[in-house]
């Protein structure tokens, strides 16, 4: 009966498995047949008899067709026991595929999960293998690169996945190192409280030899986020490496050791320090650093790397500070009291954003020669020697008012003036003021100090003009910010007309090469240019001004007489100011990353910023961005300034170091940097955590094996498989010779009554 029938029909349902359309395509086919077949019998209406039987039995066929044609199916189930499923959880954590003694942890794992596999299939049992990071997946991992390693996570996902169930067992292969809050639950012994109930016996498999290799590394480095110029400030680096060992950990700048000078410690402190680690594995180490320079700069805190450090990645760590400027520090050497040097020293003084050192009415070298003792004299000694040697790097800016150096240096003049030229060279401001004791008056010429400034010296005749004047500004001038004393270049150039007249000038021999007058004499000339009385020019990274008139402090004090207060004297300084120390900050175009140090694909944005020379934003301005990651390619932005002088870029750093900025504003070019670290968690603590994988065996009452060890089994586990059982009715034998009598009935009925 089976045979005819296609099997036997349980408890189920029926199933129509065509699809509508085919079975619409059936019915109309089968009516099609049936009203042929009618029709057909026209011709023969004097042969009626046994039509009935023919047409039901032709009916009948048709009916099948359609039958068959829609695929009916009797759906059964039943259920089967058979032995429990066996589960193994792989760790997928990037610390997998650290390798020690030629193998890597994912190696021993893969290893481990295919002897399993293999062991089951012969025993016919069935494996589900699943690998876990901070979610729980099908399959093995594939490449071992998850950072978010959860335990908690795996165990709870297998727990609730076969809720109900029971396993032949449950095989965990990892090396401990958990980042879920199983990790601080275990270290305060209160890992039990969260675990849930596993359906099988645990058996784990740990992967990676403790003593196979160890790490040392540098966790992380916290800073202020910046620091201020000239002053110590310190970086605190976290360190890991072997409990109760020693590691040598150093601070560096590019490829140099960081040697930062001390408070009492004559030499500068190299800053370099062997951190003792407790038994944990973790120490802490503080550097200290002065920087001289503002803006934005790179240091790393280095470890050496060892032969057997399983991860060198880790031994580094970049960090960069914005440098701050607290105070611009000034020195001022006058030769002589005067108003000049009075109005300037009370302004510098007044100034809270100015820390002045003021020297004036000095001891000449005739002074020390007299033999006159030195509580016989009134007058201080002048510290020239150390001022222009150990002390000159400590000023921001150098003005040099009305002064001659040779009554007060001696048979080093030569060096100190070199000191000074190259103090400039380095990125600082100097300012030579005019005066009887000062340009050609004081002997420059031929000296180092005449290549720095923005004048040429080496007047032969008369050195001076004591003729009354009123400066002429230029057009250079009119838009520089130094003269900038109004809101446009026209109102500037009114200010400027407005003051009053000068009492006389230092002559020289035009402007340097690469110089720019700023304000020049209404008539005097040289080479058929009029002389340059306040000029300037950048020397390799710094700035110099010159000024060839002692009665500036006129600027402030005919305004005061006219009721106007002295406007024109301290925008004119505080502007000199600004541009002498060069602040990365006060350019024409401002560079400025969001973030000092950002994470690798940590979204920050790069501002830039665009400025007329009076500081006032710039629109429509087109800048020239360029992006040096420190591994790819250069990325290139040119874009334009909004109505505020702005636009920001977006960028996500994809690698590790730290990442120059470059702009281009017209014949503007500056430099910043930013640095981007990534701390995978894995590449912490990497030394596998035997005891951890102890502790969660035991919770378990399950077992620590080896490679080649078989785990522990539940030999009473069994489950229950559904067998889906399905007939097609359609197709059985039973349906096919019902469809075959009832066509030979129908045409044996036709031919009885007459018909062909």
């Amino acid at each position: 009966m089976d045979f005819w029938l296609g099997g036997t029909f349980e408890s189920g349902g029926i199933v129509w498995a065509a699809k509508n359309h085919v079975i619409a395509v059936a019915a109309l086919l089968a009516v099609l047949v049936f009203l042929g077949h009618v029709l057909s019998r026209v011709r023969y209406k004097e042969k009626q008899k046994h039509q009935f039987w023919e047409w039901f039995f032709l009916f009948l066929s048709c009916a099948l067709m359609v039958f068959i044609a829609a695929d009916p199916r009797w759906i059964s189930e039943s259920g089967v026991k058979t032995q429990g499923k066996y589960v193994v959880l792989v760790d997928s954590s990037s610390s997998m595929k650290l390798v020690a003694q030629g193998r890597s942890r994912s190696e021993e794992a893969l290893k481990v999960v295919e002897r399993l596999k293999r062991t089951f299939a012969e025993q016919g049992g069935e494996v589900d293998l699943y690998s876990f990071d901070g979610a729980l997946s099908e399959g093995a991992p594939e490449d071992f690169s998850a950072t978010e390693t959860d335990f908690g996570v795996a165990l709870h996902g297998i727990s609730d996945r076969y809720l109900g169930q029971s396993l032949r067992g449950i095989a965990l292969v990892s090396d401990g190192i958990d980042r879920g809050t199983l990790k601080s639950l275990y270290e305060k012994g209160e890992m039990g409280t969260v675990l849930p109930k596993l359906p099988g016996p645990l058996t784990i498999y740990p992967v990676g030899d403790p003593k196979a290799g160890f790490d040392e590394s540098v966790v992380s480095v916290a800073t202020g986020g910046f620091a201020y110029q000239r002053m110590k400030t310190s970086l605190t680096a976290k360190i890991q490496g072997v409990p109760n060992g020693k590691v040598k950990v150093g601070l560096y700048q590019g490829d140099q050791l960081v040697r930062t000078p001390l408070e009492g410690v004559k030499l500068p402190v190299p800053q370099e320090e062997v951190v003792l680690l407790d038994e944990t594995g973790r120490g802490e180490v503080t550097f200290f650093l002065r920087p001289l320079e503002v803006g934005r700069f790179s240091w790393e805190v280095r470890i050496a790397v060892a032969p057997t450090d399983v991860a060198p990645s880790n031994n580094t760590y970049p960090v960069v500070l914005k440098v701050l400027r607290d105070k611009i520090r000034v020195l001022q050497v006058s030769g002589s009291p005067s108003y000049d040097q009075k109005f300037l020293r009370l302004f510098l003084k007044q100034d809270p954003s100015v820390e002045l050192i003021s020297f004036f009415i000095l001891r000449t070298r005739e002074d020390f020669q007299a033999g006159w003792e030195d509580d016989e004299l009134s007058l201080i000694a002048f510290p020239y020697d150390r001022l222009f040697t150990t002390d000159l790097e400590s000023f921001d800016l150098v003005i040099f008012q009305n002064f001659n150096y040779k009554p007060y240096f001696n048979w080093d003049a030569s060096t100190l003036l070199q000191n000074i030229a190259d103090y400039v060279e380095d990125g600082h401001g100097f300012v030579m003021m005019g005066g009887n004791l000062s340009f050609d008056m004081g002997e420059y010429a031929n000296t180092p100090i005449e290549p720095i400034l923005p004048v040429k010296l080496g007047v032969e005749s008369e050195l001076t003009s004591e003729d009354k004047f009123l400066p002429s500004l230029t057009k250079i001038g009119a838009a520089h910010p130094i003269t900038q004393l109004s809101i446009s270049p026209e109102e500037t150039r009114r200010v400027w007309e407005r003051l009053p007249m000068m009492d006389g000038y230092n002559k020289n021999m035009g402007l340097a090469s690469g110089a720019a007058a700023l304000l020049v004499h209404p008539t005097a000339q040289i080479n058929r240019r009029k002389v340059p009385i306040l000029a300037v020019r950048k020397f390799g990274l710094g700035r110099v001004m010159s000024l060839g008139v002692d009665a500036s402090w006129r600027w402030s004090f005919s305004e005061a007489l006219e009721g106007e207060g002295n406007q024109a004297y301290l925008r004119f300084w505080k502007n000199a100011l600004r541009w002498l120390v060069a602040d990365p900050e006060d350019r024409s175009v401002v560079v400025t990353p969001s973030k000092e140090n950002a994470l690798i694909g940590e979204e920050l944005n790069i501002s830039v910023l665009a400025r007329d020379a009076g500081y006032q934003p710039v629109a429509g301005a087109d800048i020239r961005v360029e992006l040096i990651p420190p591994q790819g390619e250069r990325l290139t932005f040119s874009e334009q300034t909004d109505a505020s002088g702005h636009f920001a870029i977006p960028y996500t750093p994809k690698h590790y170091g730290t990442h120059t900025i470059r702009a281009n504003y017209g014949e503007e070019y500056i430099t910043t940097i930013f640095a981007a670290t990534s701390r995978d968690p894995e590449l912490i603590e990497i030394m596998p955590n035997m005891f951890f994988l102890e502790q969660l065996a035991e919770f378990y009452e399950g077992k620590i094996a080896k490679m080649n060890e078989d785990p522990l089994l539940d030999k009473d586990a069994s489950r229950q498989v559904k067998i889906r059982n399905e007939n097609r009715i359609g197709r059985t034998p039973a349906v096919l010779m019902l469809l075959l009598l009832t066509l030979s009935l129908s045409w044996f009925f036709r031919r009885r009554g007459g018909a062909r």
